[in-house]
């Protein structure tokens, strides 16, 4: 009702001058424009009967213009109390972001573990698969400076987060593993399935590590000498965070740690992962390894791998002159709080 009193006030003041239309759209005679063009005016024109009596019925309409009421300047307002009230404010509470800060970063998939990020409510609501979600934007802030970086959308219980992804249009449930990385399954996926990912992921400490971008390097400080590390050019791997979020998917906490002690790998002040790109190389001798699943219950399974190997040297003129040497690895996983990992690995090269 605030918006449509004074409208309705502008709206009666505007019909009671609607019989002087004409008269308040001329200027008032009294203007010294208006006189001096008057003056030349009658100085210049034939001084006939008509013209006369045209002269002496102007200042009569003059006479009109100036009495004839104004609009008062207060009811001019009303558009700029209109344009004030057309800017939507929605009022923005904590309590989301009170629910999404329980939440760490490795888990919201943010660049870095430890940094301190901005986040606020944005007041907007999605519905995903029935439930109601609130928005929160997250800001990362460099000197004195808030840089937007991404919206997350949180349940009224807070339990569920998702986040939303601008330029695809679509919300994936927190948390994300590493593009390309699912959490294996035994149940669903076959054994040379979880190996081809399991050994990929092992080997980037055990047997090479990512490679670099030569033109993104940092030194730091190992062992009492400086180390070149160059940013890692897997875009899926190129963060801390991401790294470990693809390692839980198939590791043990104990194993990802050890793995993580290498000097390997650094994090850059930009929050990216920096490799030093060393390599231990493979077992020339290696030649392939077949993999079943031996036992599977509701929560344990066992892996054999059987390995064959050359028992001579693989360059020589008949590597296969001696029968291969076979080798069998067994590797023991366990499901716990829905996820199945690992906890023992190793590579058969």
């Amino acid at each position: 009702m605030k918006k449509r009193i004074p409208a309705l006030l502008a709206a009666c003041i505007m019909l009671t001058g609607c019989g002087g239309d004409d008269a308040v759209q001329e200027q008032p005679s009294s203007s010294p424009d208006k006189s001096a063009e008057a003056a030349i005016t009658q100085e210049a024109a034939p001084q006939t009967t008509e013209a006369v009596q045209e002269s002496s019925d102007a200042p009569e309409e003059t006479t009109e213009q100036i009495t004839e009421p104004a609009i008062p300047t207060e009811d001019v307002s009303v558009p700029v109390e209109d344009e004030d009230e057309t800017i939507e404010v929605i009022p923005v509470t904590d309590e989301y972001v009170e629910l999404i800060s329980v939440y760490d970063n490795s888990f919201l998939g943010l660049p870095q573990k430890d940094k301190v990020y901005i986040f606020q409510s944005t007041g907007a609501t999605a519905e995903i698969e029935g439930e109601t979600y609130h928005g929160i934007s997250c800001y990362d802030e460099h000197e004195e400076k808030l840089y937007y970086m991404c919206d997350f959308f949180i349940s009224e219980d807070g339990s569920k987060v998702y986040r939303y992804y601008t330029a695809e249009d679509r919300y994936s449930l927190l948390p994300e593993t590493s593009s390309g990385f699912t959490q294996m399954d035994p149940t669903t996926q076959s054994p040379e399935e979880i190996f081809k990912v399991a050994n990929a992921l092992y080997g980037y400490f055990d047997l090479e590590a990512m490679n670099g971008l030569n033109d993104k390097m940092l030194e730091k400080e190992h062992n009492g000498t400086m180390e070149k590390y160059f940013m890692v050019a897997d875009e899926r791997l190129d963060t801390k965070a991401e790294l470990l979020n693809a390692l839980s998917c198939y590791f043990s906490t104990d194993i990802i740690n050890s793995l993580m002690e290498t000097p390997l790998y650094t994090e850059g002040p930009d929050g990216k992962l920096y490799s030093t790109g060393g390599a231990r190389g493979a077992d020339i001798c290696y030649i392939d390894t077949e993999y079943e699943l031996s036992i599977l219950t509701a929560d344990t399974a066992e892996f054999t791998a059987y390995s064959t190997y050359y028992t001579t040297d693989p360059y020589s003129a008949d590597p296969l002159a001696t029968e291969p040497l076979t080798k069998t690895i067994t590797y023991s996983a366990v499901k716990r709080d829905g996820r199945w990992y690992f906890t023992n690995f190793e590579l058969p090269y």
